[in-house]
């Protein structure tokens, strides 16, 4: 071939190849702009899920030499998928060309830009947590996925992942991702529903990070290897800030282990740690640290730890710290089983003020055991210790345990009923708090079946205003009454003794008691009522009460109660026996006692009564009294009604007195009643309130006013608040004085006196016919009142008259 010839011929395979290439740029070009054509996209779509992937695109253009790019790109986990896992603006995949014209896998890398990972199961269509921010760059080679940078934004945590996937072809050959979370065995109950994060209360205003670095091999998924450590400033959970948080967790031989979550708050610090086996769900959760009250309530422990703070009302500005382990159980079953310990102090538990509390507590199914409760209870030089132990049947609410204390019951006030307070409420302890003991048995929120068996020991305590050297008793409760046996209560002046049992639900109280203390500190361990009544009468000296019977605190309708009472210096008002014995019974309000006898003043009396205690109808309490009193003093009498007697005026008193009213302040006026008094051989004109008598007589029998030995009689009636008589007779040696008239019970005065010279008896008769101008001169009004009363001669010439203050005794008239 000539050169000629060679020349026209290159020329001619330039053009061609200029021509080829133009077309080739051409096309190539128009492929970039226009993508590719939909036989080429077919084989790609074909071969990206050859490789195990549901994708859809939108639009795929080369990436000479590298590939192609695919843009708006959907990636699902399978074909009925309701959401794409994986979003993309822009994936560049990989391709080796030659392997796609051999029929090869021709996938070689991956790079998404713009992409955003969907959180959680994908079946619900309306859930927006998501990774967003994504940008990887992945490798794909024989089956291997390298990991070789991959980051995004999950909650304003940075997240960024390192590592490696080794995928295996399934049975359609599709390559598959390692499964190293297995799913339980099909039919087994209680497995672990779909993980979301979206349904975490959880919100990262400090941000954080998150590292990953997988590890993966389908063909070895138990060696899976995958840990993930972050940390980060301010999280919120269920709105509760903390000051900081940190994570590592790690999947290692198909369980997941959590080795610390932990969340700092101010100086408090909480952590959690665990292992999950996804094979069987199996878990096991602890959680130890320090928290606030606040912050606890809001940590994830089932069931609802803030509803349970709420129910409690649980309140402190202390740290709690708690060390907590759920399980090991099904992980939708892990409160079945818990152990630990929480600690508190400065905490207010439904009201009632604990200044520490140590328990701990086990709970396996639907048992719940306090292993230890260990605290101190209430405020103050009241607070004591609290020790509790036993157990709890959750289905039921039925309990069981022992409880020790040694604090004011007082701090209880807040879980107490208004029965139960009310005779808490009546005790005081004044230096240091009881001791108690007791086995507990009975249902939540059911008073009718607790049951308690327990003792008490008290000091220096004060009951119903009572107070008591000392206190002991055993206690049950059951069936809603409590009985208190071998009780020993004491005062410096004796004891009480015996048994006690009240029915809470019928308002009854039964007892058998012996008391040597003083009856008004009795009637106020009885309680109001009783006291109310015992307050009326006057006990000063030592008193022995044996009592057994019913009594009806609520409408006192059935009341039984009999009693035997010895007593010295026992009385009411002015009259203060000796010593005194007597029987009785109250049945219903009514009162009687009977066989009273004893020693008064000196001489003896005998006597019953009986009481009509307050109704519905009438407040006060009615008595009636009948009685006798032989040979007492007459001075000591007189010196216990006036309170003003000092010297001697010799005599014994008898008398005789029917009387009925009401009983107390004001209530003189309601006495109605008869009776009579006499007085042997006493200096009684020598009294005080005789002498404006004396200083008349003197004036006109000299020397009278010192005669001695006499006696005086009376009857009278009581009405009105007035004594009145028609036949009082006051006989001396020389002279008698007979008067009618009213004693007031305000000490007025209000008589007509006469005098007559001699005793009964002929003799007197007669030598009074021959005296009667003489003793005409002794008749007088007696007005005024005890300590002032006026003596006015009804007939004696005003020559007689003595004057006033003259003639009688300093301080005479005082009475």
């Amino acid at each position: 071939m000539t050169r000629r010839r060679r020349g026209r011929l290159g020329r001619a395979v330039a053009r061609v190849v200029l021509v080829v290439v133009a077309t080739v740029a051409a096309l190539v070009g128009w492929l970039d702009r226009m993508g590719l054509p939909a036989f080429a996209r077919d084989r790609v779509h074909a071969a990206i899920r050859h490789a195990g992937l549901d994708v859809d695109f939108t639009g795929l253009r080369l990436d000479l030499p590298n590939g192609i790019e695919a843009s708006d790109v959907r990636v699902f986990e399978t074909p009925a998928s309701r959401r794409p896992r994986i979003e993309a603006g822009i994936v560049r995949i990989g391709i080796r060309w030659l392997d796609l014209l051999r029929n090869r896998p021709p996938l070689d890398g991956l790079e998404i830009r713009d992409g955003t990972l969907l959180l959680g199961p994908d079946a619900d269509a309306t859930s927006g947590e998501t990774i967003t921010g994504i940008r990887a760059d992945l490798q794909l080679r024989d089956g291997t996925l390298d990991v070789e940078s991959m980051s995004g934004v999950w909650r304003s945590v940075s997240i960024r992942a390192l590592g490696r996937i080794v995928m295996a072809r399934g049975p359609d050959g599709r390559l598959r991702p390692p499964d190293f979370l297995p799913r339980p065995a099909a039919g087994r109950p209680g497995g672990p529903g779909p993980f979301d994060p979206a349904r975490l209360p959880l919100a990262f205003p400090g941000g954080g990070r998150i590292e990953a670095r997988i590890d993966v091999d389908a063909a070895a998924p138990d060696h899976a290897s995958v840990t993930l450590r972050g940390e980060g400033g301010t999280l919120e959970w269920r709105g509760m800030p903390f000051d900081g948080w940190s994570l590592s967790i790690r999947l290692a031989r198909s369980a997941v282990i959590l080795d610390e979550a932990a969340l700092q708050a101010g100086p408090e610090r909480v952590a959690l740690s665990g292992t999950f086996s996804p094979s069987d769900t199996v878990a096991q959760v602890r959680i130890a640290g320090s928290v606030s009250s606040a912050h606890a309530a809001s940590l994830p422990l089932p069931p609802q730890p803030d509803a349970i703070r709420s129910a409690a009302g649980i309140r402190t500005a202390d740290p709690i710290r708690l060390d907590v382990t759920f399980g090991p159980g099904p992980l939708t079953s892990l409160v079945q089983r818990v152990r630990g310990r929480v600690t508190a102090s400065r905490i207010e538990l439904l009201g009632v003020w604990l200044e520490s509390v140590d328990a701990a507590f086990e709970r396996n199914g639907p048992s719940l055991r306090l292993t230890s409760v260990d605290g101190v209870a209430g405020r103050g030089p009241m607070a004591g210790p609290v020790h509790l132990e036993g157990g709890l049947d959750l289905p039921s609410g039925d309990y069981r345990g022992t409880a020790a204390t040694g604090f004011d019951p007082h701090a209880l006030m807040p879980w107490l009923d208004p029965g139960q307070s009310v005779h808490v409420g009546a005790l005081s302890f004044r230096s240091v708090p009881p001791r108690c003991s007791a086995e507990i048995s009975g249902r939540i929120g059911d008073i009718r079946r607790l049951v308690l068996h327990g003792t008490l020991d008290a000091t220096n305590l004060l009951y119903n205003g009572a107070l008591l050297a000392t206190a002991s008793l055993r206690l049950q409760v059951s069936n809603e009454v409590m009985r208190m046996e071998n009780v020993r209560a004491t005062r410096p002046e004796g004891a009480l003794t015996g048994w006690i049992e009240q029915d809470f639900r019928r308002r009854m109280l039964r007892f058998d008691i012996d008391s040597s203390i003083d009856p008004s500190a009795a009637a106020r361990l009885c309680g109001p009522a009783p006291h109310r009544f015992v307050s009326h009468f006057r006990t000063e000296g030592p008193a022995r009460i044996r009592a057994h019977g019913r009594a009806d605190y609520g409408e006192r309708r059935d009341n039984d109660v009999v009693f035997d009472i010895d007593a010295h210096a026992a009385g009411m008002g002015w009259l203060l026996l000796d010593r005194c014995s007597f029987q009785g019974r109250a049945v219903g309000r009514h009162v009687a006692v009977t066989g009273a006898t004893g020693a008064v003043y000196g001489g003896t009396f005998a006597g019953h009564a009986t009481f009509d205690l307050p109704d519905g109808a009438e407040a006060r309490t009615r008595y009636r009294v009948k009685g006798r009193i032989d040979d007492a003093d007459f001075t000591a009498i007189l010196r216990a009604v006036t309170d003003r007697i000092e010297q001697s005026h010799e005599g014994r008193m008898s008398g005789l007195v029917d009387l009925s009213g009401f009983i107390g302040a004001g209530q003189g006026r309601t006495a109605t009643g008869s009776g009579s008094i006499h007085v042997e051989d006493g200096r009684l004109l020598e009294i005080p309130i005789f002498g404006g008598f004396s200083r008349h007589i003197a004036r006109v029998i000299p020397g009278v006013a010192f005669t001695s030995q006499s006696d005086f009689h009376a009857d009278f009636r009581i009405a009105g608040g007035r004594a009145v008589t028609e036949n009082a007779e006051l006989q001396g040696d020389l002279l008698t004085m007979q008067a009618r008239g009213a004693y007031g019970f305000d000490r007025s005065l209000d008589f007509v006196v006469e005098a007559k010279l001699l005793r009964e008896g002929l003799v007197a008769e007669v030598v009074r016919l021959l005296t009667l101008p003489v003793t005409k001169l002794l008749e007088y009004d007696l007005n005024g009142s005890l300590t002032a009363p006026q003596w006015t001669p009804r007939n004696m010439p005003r020559d007689l008259v003595p004057a006033p203050g003259k003639g009688g005794a300093p301080g005479g008239e005082r009475i």
